[in-house]
């Protein structure tokens, strides 16, 4: 039992080893509209269709020949009431992210920063765009700007990786560990 023991753990130490970890990564793109979209219930700019291109920022997905991966995501909308309707009070827009259930937009806020979805990281890692729509339901309004922040594995190693002849070398000196052990309690 101790033989099996011995070799499982001297093998778990040489694959830990051997192993390379990608380092973390951060993506963005931001689109800052000049001037602001004015989108209005039913009207000009309704439903309101954009793409955010983390591609910009050196995103490659595996799709394209790359080895990037998103693993999450958030999504900055910033749209402000034009405050000249003195009938409609309250605006409401819906935002739409791939596969995604709708997110109300609070006004009274200057921005509003948005969860991603699954549905979301699917489109972003096919090829590092993100399809948002914006349906202005009630009243009117400017969107002003949106970002996306994306994070995760770039691909490249943490640590560099080592050569076959240094796995054996390091193997070897724990196997005359073991035999060394192995001796004294003989």
């Amino acid at each position: 039992m101790r033989k099996v023991l011995s070799a499982i753990t001297c093998a778990a130490v040489i694959g830990w080893a051997g192993s390379a970890m990608a380092l973390p990564a951060t993506w963005q793109d931001q689109i800052d509209w000049t001037p602001d979209i004015y989108a209005q219930a039913g009207g000009q700019n309704d439903p309101f269709n954009f793409f955010l291109d983390i591609g910009n920022d050196g995103f490659v997905s595996i799709f394209e020949g790359g080895d990037d991966v998103v693993t999450g995501y958030k999504l900055t909308i910033a749209l402000y009431d034009d405050k000249t309707d003195r009938i409609i009070k309250d605006e409401v827009a819906l935002i739409w992210q791939p596969l995604a259930d709708l997110t109300s937009y609070n006004f009274k806020l200057t921005s509003n920063e948005i969860g991603g979805t699954i549905g979301g990281l699917i489109d972003i890692n096919h090829d590092g765009t993100l399809n948002v729509r914006i349906d202005a339901i009630w009243g009117d309004f400017y969107i002003d700007y949106a970002k996306i922040v994306a994070c995760g594995d770039n691909g490249k190693s943490a640590d560099p990786v080592p050569e076959p002849a240094t796995m054996l070398l390091f193997g070897t000196g724990l196997m005359g560990l073991a035999a060394a052990g192995r001796r004294r309690r003989k």
